[in-house]
């Protein structure tokens, strides 16, 4: 079972000469390389756009191995790809548009989905946005039964809250879109890769589910890509990973947890449903929200048994960090001390937590009854995701006072 190795490039925006002069290179020195994704805009966003393209194929360069590249990103684009083309087609050699959207599998049985375009705003349309029916159609796929995941998700928009619960944010202002962020949570890539925002960024690996909720699944790497021939040399525009396709690795490869793994930063974005304005349910024995409706104690109190029946590199995976946790090529930032790790008894994630005394689990908190009960009916409210003091608590905070609120209702 051997991996496959696959480059992933930023915006090239009509840069053509320069991106396949460094595609050569990092295949001739560190290849061979399956393939080149491309993500963000290929083609310039300028009325030159086509005659540039034209200059470049006329000229018939050698491209040394397929390049799939995702659709327009603005109407200065259009020109560049041929008419009626959104299902896909050829354009120079081994350059291949993919499509509006879709999944692509390789003879090697990598699964490739792909959403091109940007969100459409104010009522713009066209060959160079996507709607969302084009998010449902993929979304969709989510659904059919034993669906485990993909393997790569390109998008040209980021997704939003993708800085939610990172150790680091993104090093430069960024716009996530929730669309992105909701087929992200519906199709749990191992890889998805985006770019127009013109900022290199390697995120902490996530988790696909909720520990303690639901089985185990593998993990998702996000990263942004910066664009073809930026200035800044840490600002990178191309990476490069190795992969084994997900159906050729049992379970427990697939769904190995790194040292370093948070939660998913899309809890808001429930999965396969369109994202909900109110707030989203959440998994107690009980119903929080009650206190807004009116005293919920009766329902509180004829779940009470249960919840005393609680008792009872570039080249790799891993992005390379220095010891303040910062990425390569960011300065180091002023940030809480972070404890976090297997001697914390209160992380899900640790060896060393009490899961026979945990509760039930919600998005953000769960509860649990106290190893060491002060009092009768001694409750812990825990955040889920690790906090080196409560000064870094909010928003969970809101959620824990409610959570607090109603069990003083319930017993009182």
């Amino acid at each position: 079972m051997s991996n496959l190795k696959v480059l992933v490039c930023g915006d090239v925006q009509g840069k053509f000469d320069q991106f396949l002069t460094r595609i050569k290179k990092v295949h001739s020195k560190n290849g061979p390389f399956q393939m080149v994704l491309c993500v963000g805009s290929f083609f310039a966003k300028s009325i030159d756009a086509k005659k540039q393209w034209d200059d470049f194929v006329a000229q018939k360069p050698e491209v040394p191995l397929p390049v799939y590249i995702l659709g327009p990103n603005s109407p200065l684009e259009i020109a560049a790809f041929p008419g009626d083309s959104t299902n896909g087609c050829e354009l120079y050699g081994d350059i291949t548009y993919l499509g509006q959207k879709g999944v692509l599998t390789t003879s090697e049985g990598l699964q490739i989905a792909y959403l091109s375009g940007a969100e459409s705003r104010s009522g713009q349309t066209g060959p160079h946005t996507y709607r969302q029916e084009d998010v449902d159609s993929l979304v969709a796929r989510s659904l059919v039964k034993d669906f485990a995941g993909v393997d790569v998700l390109l998008t040209s928009d980021w997704p939003r809250n993708i800085e939610q619960f990172a150790p680091a944010p993104p090093p430069s202002p960024w716009n996530g879109c929730a669309s992105v962020a909701r087929l992200a949570r519906s199709l749990k890539p191992r890889y998805h890769f985006a770019g127009s925002c013109n900022v290199f960024y390697e995120r902490a690996p996530y988790r696909n589910h909720q520990v303690l909720v639901g089985s185990q699944c593998h993990v998702t790497r996000f990263l942004g890509l910066g664009r073809v021939g930026n200035p800044d040399p840490k600002n990178r525009w191309i990476y490069a990973f190795q992969i084994v396709p997900m159906s050729r690795l049992s379970k427990v490869e697939l769904h190995k947890q790194p040292d370093v793994t948070t939660e998913c930063p899309y809890l808001q974005e429930q999965a396969g449903l369109k994202p909900a304005a109110e707030e989203p349910t959440l998994q107690y024995f009980f119903d929080p929200r009650s206190l807004e409706r009116g005293r919920g104690g009766a329902a509180a109190r004829g779940n009470r048994g249960r919840g005393r029946g609680g008792r009872g590199g570039q080249f790799g995976h891993q992005p390379e960090r220095r010891p303040g946790g910062d990425l390569p090529g960011q300065p180091p930032r002023k940030r809480p001390v972070d404890d976090r790790g297997p001697d914390c008894w209160f992380c899900l994630g640790s060896p060393k937590v009490e899961k026979h005394l945990v509760i039930t689990v919600a998005n953000q908190t769960y509860l649990a009854l106290a190893k060491g009960p002060l009092v009768d009916d001694h409750f812990l409210v825990l955040p889920i995701h690790h906090h080196a003091d409560s000064q870094h608590l909010p928003p969970v905070s809101l959620v824990m006072r409610d959570t607090k609120a109603i069990l003083f209702d319930a017993f009182s």
